[in-house]
């Protein structure tokens, strides 16, 4: 602080050596442009007054300062006034009230009042390491917000409650497509045959096991043997180009890949054991029908979900049991899916969305309808078959909501109204003024990395407020910080970047543990949320409320309905063509008028000498 206050008082006294310039020459000197509005050269004020006040005392009078009135016109959007007085500071502040909020400037005053004892204690502190938050503030940041504690009401993993299930309600149709239907009992008995086979093959406890399939009734029993043989799965998605499947398998370490006969093209040159459920039909009818009983901790791996990687491959990010019961958990309790219900599955496989539109809904007896994929990018098509098949709970990606939201018409619904009681959406920025009408049904945003098990925050949204809405309050076990970059936390308001802590973090990235330590790190308030601490990345900040505010990337990453892409990694690929010198990929606004294709990717190429543009 030493330092600065030096450099305002040299620069201060440069200044006075030009104060009989004339304002109104500066001005026009300036040629700036005028609006009768704002000062036309600054916005914020700061005057301090250190001249003794004499107190004027007159016979018979009571003399007190003239308080100004509120609702008069502010020479600048902020000013703030100080006066040395008998050893103390008074401090008054004047501001413009269509920009700054009584809230706001109280807390302004306050940060100002604990910075200034902070530099009276530390004067030699760096300034960007003072604290701004008084005791109070800090106490509501760091421990109010974050009291998410709850008991997980079933940590058992998602497949042994799938089991209690088949015995509990055996008839209870478990999965929907065009073309079939699975009860629970069904599911369960075919998944245990799977399962053994899997164990007969080779499987060994906590062993990564490949998933290539489209979204059939097969790809959820597939799912579920693999858990039950004590492995974790991989999910691929059937649209990943040829050299991302051959890295993941790689990195993995993969012996065994669950595949159909429509996709079993996609690896036949694999090394290791493919198993095409699809061949098998008659074999697993030999295979054991009981449930394995293999032992499997909280800790073990669940599944493996890839993300792109900015050095131009994927990372796979490991989650544990234990995390994806506490998202389970938090569903759950939170929207209530149960035997009645009717959800949906709409995310592609390699979209960490699936696991959330799969296990909350299988571990309570709903009923999960596959969205046929003709639908799948069509607003208005989607609507009509959510509204025909009478769905309950649905999650969209959020452009897609957007414009299923778009689509809603009061006047259209059936005269026995919808079914649908909760849309929920996440995976980009949620807009505000959706659409004029109440909605029958509750809209709720989510945010959430895939390093947290999908969800981390969620608040229920009013679609015909035009403020873009939050991304909301921390789900059980599950807390949020937001700090600057000397792991401060920041005041209401300020941004800051993001981290997560708690129950649901995953255990680290798959065969990188130099990227592990970097992105989950030791945890400055293991109290709250335990030891380590997650760096989304992304940038926040507080509102009043306590709901949590994005304010985009602190880094080069995209999210595209709902897809985490880092640039660096497409540029990379191009860049290995042998005509492409360099590369650039970035997000750009479509001309096309569809919600769900608002943006998209566009790589920028320059070419080496002698290269054309249609190689």
């Amino acid at each position: 602080f030493n330092t600065v206050l030096a450099r305002v008082k040299t620069t201060a006294l440069e200044a006075y050596q030009h104060q009989d310039l004339p304002f109104e020459k500066l001005v026009e000197e300036l040629n700036t442009e005028r609006d009768l509005s704002r000062n036309p050269l600054f916005q914020v004020s700061f005057a301090m007054q250190n001249t003794p006040v004499d107190t004027v005392q007159l016979a018979g009078l009571n003399i007190q300062p003239l308080q100004r009135e509120e609702g008069t016109t502010t020479r600048f959007d902020l000013e703030i006034n100080v006066i040395e007085n008998a050893g103390a500071l008074i401090i008054s502040c004047i501001y413009n009230t269509s920009l700054f909020r009584k809230s706001s400037i109280e807390r302004l005053l306050g940060h100002y009042r604990q910075l200034l004892s902070a530099i009276t204690a530390s004067p030699n502190e760096s300034i960007d390491r003072l604290p701004l938050l008084t005791d109070e503030e800090m106490q509501q940041i760091l421990t109010q917000w974050n009291q998410t504690t709850r008991p997980v009401a079933d940590n058992r993993p998602v497949h042994q409650q799938v089991e209690q299930l088949a015995r509990d309600l055996a008839t209870q149709t478990a999965i929907v497509s065009e073309s079939k239907a699975l009860d629970y009992a069904t599911l369960n008995r075919q998944a245990n045959q799977l399962a053994h086979y899997l164990i007969k093959a080779g499987a060994s406890a906590n062993e990564p096991v490949t998933v290539l399939m489209n979204r059939t009734p097969g790809l959820f029993i597939s799912l579920l043997a693999i858990l039950k043989a004590g492995c974790s799965y991989v999910p691929v998605d059937p649209e990943y180009p040829p050299h991302r499947l051959a890295y993941i398998l790689a990195d993995t370490k993969s012996r065994l890949v669950v595949t159909s006969n429509d996709l079993h093209h996609r690896i036949e040159n694999f090394g290791g054991s493919i198993v095409n459920i699809d061949e098998l039909t008659a074999t697993l009818q030999h295979c054991s029908s009981t449930d394995p009983a293999l032992p499997v901790k909280q800790d073990d791996t669940a599944y493996i979900i890839y993300t792109s990687g900015s050095t131009g491959e994927p990372k796979g990010v490991e989650v544990s049991h234990g995390a994806l019961a506490n998202l389970v958990a938090w569903h759950r309790r939170e929207y209530r899916p149960g035997p009645g219900d009717r959800s949906t599955h709409l995310a592609g496989l390699g979209f960490d969305a699936s696991v959330w539109e799969t296990w909350p809904y299988l571990s309570a007896g709903a009923s999960l309808h596959l969205v046929p994929e003709a639908l799948r990018l069509s607003a208005g098509e989607l609507w009509r078959w959510l509204v025909e098949q009478k769905i309950t709970l649905s999650f969209m990606p959020t452009p897609l909501a957007e414009a299923v939201l778009a689509e809603f018409e009061p006047d259209n619904l059936p005269a026995d109204g919808i079914a649908l009681r909760v849309l929920l959406t996440g995976g980009d920025k949620l807009h505000g003024g959706l659409t004029p009408h109440v909605l029958p049904f509750r809209l709720v945003n989510h945010y959430g990395p895939t390093e947290n098990a999908v969800v981390a925050t969620f608040t229920d949204v009013d679609a015909r407020d035009k403020q873009e809405p939050p991304i909301g309050r921390p789900i059980d076990n599950v807390q949020t910080f937001i700090l600057d970059r000397h792991m401060q936390p920041v005041p209401v308001g300020v941004i800051g970047n993001l981290y997560v802590a708690g129950d649901s973090l995953a255990k680290g990235y798959l065969n990188q543990p130099e990227l592990t330590a970097e992105k989950f790190i030791s945890n400055p308030f293991p109290d709250i949320g335990g030891n380590r601490l997650y760096n989304t990345g992304d940038q926040a900040r507080w509102r009043e409320d306590g709901n949590i505010e994005f304010a985009g990337r602190s880094d080069f990453q995209i999210k595209l309905r709902g897809f985490r892409i880092e640039p660096g990694e497409i540029e990379a690929l191009l860049k290995q063509h042998a005509g492409v010198q360099s590369a650039l990929v970035t997000v750009y606004p479509s001309q096309t008028e569809t919600a769900s294709q608002r943006r998209q990717l566009v790589a920028y190429v320059v070419l080496e000498t002698g290269a054309r543009c249609n190689e």
